[in-house]
């Protein structure tokens, strides 16, 4: 899972999309983008497996495929691309962004493949066959990057000698390097019986510098208990330990509690448990990760500051929303919340809300102009969303792409960045 890594896709990753959801038919590109977001909640949930196809699938959709090196020039496309629009804007003239980006803009979604005929390519996923390869009413999108630099350009993630069977959760470092999290099976191939408690099966953090070095590997699982990442700084990694945030010393491997889940306000959720949180900018981000109707029983949106030990409560102005990502401001007091309505045509939108007032001060809007609604194939949303990153405080960047009508593309070829200006 280096920058040459080109693992394979398993069969049971294809039939586990569309089991996932039997009821919603097809899985919506950004639906599955969540789901890498929430990867740490659904994990929580799920039992840990050395066939680990959830696990696999994290891996796949993750890690593996995007740290390939950027291709060189374009592959032709087979149809015409959407006209696309974004606005309105908070400023009426876009800011030209100068300097160093306070946050990286890491690639959440990592491309779409969809086929009307479900039929799935099982060779390596790589550019190469990418390039090779011609799926059957197919619209592809590979990434072919992982990280937008300030400058736009699409750049890998570079780690080297990793420890991880599979990779479920990548957050960069204040020192531009990496955290990873994942799991490493030490039994491969063989397997042993399900649940949480599952033999021969590891969790581990691992750290990388700038350059890509490995700087730290250590096995953070306590067998029978959950674990996931959920931050990380200069001194200590963040893991979510049975709805417990607890603050691991990156030294030593000491560990303190920072605060129990259960006793700070979360959003409400349809099914049992408590959100998986994110931390930003000294603060517990917390949101729901399935649709939010009308009738609410409680906010979609939860912030918790950690020295102050305050919760904020954030709701949006629609009344039914799916919520893809929530990205705090460097200083933590704005929220740039990216959603979608739930009717067609299920435009991506990202609103700016002020923590303390939960005042909205930024919203915009992108669209593809001239995509058809959907007859039942191939794509669901017109647009999909790649990642959000602040580059101060009073400016947002947004990389998105109008999803294809057909054929095959490169994610350099169709993304987009605009910049939001937030007063």
């Amino acid at each position: 899972m280096n920058d040459d890594f080109a693992g394979d896709i398993p069969a049971e990753i294809s039939a586990l999309l569309q089991a996932a959801a039997p009821s919603a038919g097809r899985i919506p590109a950004a639906g599955v983008a969540a789901v890498r977001r929430r990867g740490a909640q659904w994990r929580r949930r799920r039992a840990a497996t050395t066939t680990a196809v959830l696990a696999g699938l994290v891996a796949v959709v993750a890690a593996g495929p995007a740290w390939t090196t950027r291709a060189k020039g374009p592959d032709p496309a087979v149809s015409p691309r959407p006209t696309v629009s974004a606005g309105p804007s908070a400023s009426p003239v876009p800011r030209e962004l100068t300097g160093p980006s306070a946050q990286r803009l890491i690639n959440g979604w990592l491309g779409a493949y969809e086929s009307a005929s479900n039929v799935d390519y099982q060779g390596p996923y790589t550019v190469q066959n990418f390039r090779a390869v011609t799926l059957p009413d197919a619209i592809v999108v590979f990434p072919d990057f992982a990280e937008l630099a300030d400058d736009g350009r699409g750049v890998p993630l570079r780690y080297r000698g990793t420890l991880l069977t599979s990779v479920d959760e990548i957050m960069p470092t204040p020192s531009g390097g990496l955290a990873l999290f994942g799991s490493r099976d030490l039994d491969p191939g063989h397997r042993r019986p399900d649940g949480s408690c599952v033999s021969r099966l590891e969790f581990r953090l691992e750290l990388y510098d700038a350059s890509g070095e490995r700087l730290l590997s250590r096995n953070v699982r306590e067998q029978c208990h959950d674990v996931s990442l959920v931050g990380v700084d200069e001194r200590y990694a963040y893991l979510d330990r049975d709805d417990a945030v607890m603050a691991h010393d990156l030294a030593s491997g000491a560990e303190h509690k920072v605060v129990d889940l259960r006793r700070v306000p979360h959003p409400q959720t349809v099914v049992d448990g408590i959100p998986a949180p994110v931390l930003q900018s000294g603060r517990l981000v917390q949101s729901t990760f399935h649709p939010v109707s009308g009738a609410r029983s409680g906010p979609p949106i939860t912030v918790y500051d950690l020295a102050t030990r305050r919760s904020y409560e954030l709701d949006l102005p629609a009344a039914e929303v799916f919520i893809t990502d929530v990205r705090l401001s460097p200083d933590g007091s704005r929220a740039a919340v990216v959603w979608r309505g739930m009717q067609w045509p299920y435009n991506l939108e990202v609103t700016v809300l002020d923590v303390a007032t939960a005042a909205p001060l930024a919203h915009q809007v992108f669209r593809a102009l001239d995509q058809p609604r959907p007859t039942g194939a191939s794509v669901d949303y017109p647009t999909t969303y790649v990642g959000t990153a602040w580059h101060d405080a009073s400016a947002l960047r947004v990389a998105w792409y109008p999803t294809p009508l057909s054929g095959k593309h490169l994610l350099s070829e169709v993304v987009r960045t605009d910049v939001i200006t937030v007063p």
